[in-house]
């Protein structure tokens, strides 16, 4: 298993086989190899990167646009209301609030009239859930059934809530204070209920303007991550260079290698067949016998 790891000295099969052999060409691409290996995973994490930048870059534009669009209505809103806005003799806002159903301008009876429309209101079955009520400074005023959700004890529960707001006939921004719900303790106060919700266009508009300076900051440092190429784009190329490099090497040994082995094969063989044999002929008689025979002759 050339992945194994000796535990006492960190060397795994490849590094042991060059250290041996006396050849470090084995070793020098099993270091390249893990140098590309932690290139690659710093590649992959920062091209991940580039893709969540990427979206949240996506996001950024599309929420500048909208601001964009929001401001340009608020602008038309907070250009109607101020060309209309009067003052009465102490130097507060006028409330010439007109109510459908109410003829007083008396701001007593305004407000009673609306904390008891707000409390009671109900459409009827095949009304709408929204009534126009009325108007100020050419911002329509309505009244709205909603219903809210409570979760009581895993069970969920419905209840219905009458919130009022003012709408712009140029934009359709609707304008609320207090999330739409009126004061219920003070009459006088519940009566200029619409004309603060209506002032808030300046808050509002400035609340946008802030956010969209926020994102003309935060978008060109997006734009510069998203366009940023890794970095180690080149090392990790020249490492891979280098290793294709030394596995060419590498084979070209191991061919040598395999063509010294068939070499040294062939002459063994060779060596083999011109060895001398020597064969023992029956004719040839020791010495000792022939004497023998020979004193066994009469002259």
């Amino acid at each position: 298993d050339e992945g194994s790891i000796d535990e006492k000295s960190g060397m795994n099969f490849s590094e042991y086989i060059a250290i041996l052999s006396g050849d470090t060409t084995l070793l020098e691409k099993s270091k390249m190899e893990k140098k590309i290996a932690v290139l690659e995973s710093l590649k992959v994490a920062h091209h991940k990167e580039v893709i969540r930048s990427k979206f949240h870059l996506e996001s950024m534009q599309a929420d500048k646009e909208s601001t964009l669009n929001t401001i340009n209505k608020l602008t038309l809103d907070e250009t109607a209301y101020r060309s209309q806005l009067q003052f009465d003799k102490e130097g507060a806002k006028a409330n010439p609030v007109l109510l459908n159903d109410v003829s007083s301008a008396d701001p007593e009876i305004i407000g009673k009239y609306l904390i008891q429309l707000s409390a009671t209101w109900k459409p009827g079955h095949e009304e709408s859930d929204t009534m126009k009520i009325g108007s100020l400074y050419s911002f329509e005023l309505f009244v709205r059934r909603q219903r809210e959700t409570h979760d009581d004890k895993g069970m969920f529960e419905y209840h219905y809530k009458n919130i009022l707001f003012a709408e712009s006939k140029e934009s359709g921004i609707k304008y609320l204070w207090n999330q739409g719900h009126i004061n219920i303790d003070n009459p006088r106060i519940a009566a200029r209920y619409f004309i603060n919700a209506i002032d808030r266009v300046d808050a509002l508009k400035e609340k946008y303007e802030k956010n969209l300076q926020e994102l003309d900051q935060n978008i060109p440092m997006l734009q510069q991550l998203v366009a940023k190429p890794f970095e180690k784009e080149n090392d990790l190329a020249q490492f891979k260079k280098d290793v294709s490099k030394l596995e060419r090497e590498i084979s070209i040994k191991i061919q040598e290698n395999q063509m010294k082995q068939h070499e040294v094969a062939n002459e063994n063989k060779i060596e083999g067949k011109e060895a001398p044999v020597v064969k023992m002929g029956k004719s040839l008689l020791p010495k000792k016998e022939t004497t023998k025979k020979a004193k066994g002759i009469r002259v």
